[in-house]
């Protein structure tokens, strides 16, 4: 718990738990993979960061719908239906229920990592 939450009662929020906790293992040397927010373990490629400093001069400067921006979200959408043959979409509201949302910024490998040890934790649910 931080220090406003500790002086006004009101708990942080499950993400600053979850990353405090992975802290908390890291530092205790345990090995974590954390698919939550974070930095990455890489540098952000130059297309990208060329991308957002003419997005900032174009005067994207705010905080985005936290669904976010809906152009960028069709045209993933676009791009994961044609050359993933993904079916993306609002899956997350009411309809969603049940599924997982996922959200990568890390290295191939870390992902096999977690998606093994993920594919682990459920064979041991469902046994």
């Amino acid at each position: 718990m931080n220090f406003l939450a500790k002086k006004t009662n009101i708990p942080s929020s499950a993400t600053i738990q979850l990353l405090d906790r992975v802290k908390e293992l890291k530092r205790a040397r345990h090995e974590v993979i954390s698919l939550s927010a974070d930095e990455p373990d890489f540098v952000t490629p130059e297309h990208i960061r060329m991308y957002a400093k003419r997005a900032l001069d174009e005067g994207y400067t705010f905080y985005p719908d936290s669904a976010g921006l809906m152009e960028l979200r069709e045209a993933s959408a676009e791009k994961l239906r044609r050359d993933n043959r993904v079916e993306a979409g609002d899956s997350f509201g009411s309809r969603g229920e049940g599924y997982v949302r996922l959200s990568f910024a890390t290295s191939r490998d870390n992902l096999a990592t977690a998606f093994n040890r993920m594919r682990h934790v459920m064979s041991e649910i469902h046994n």
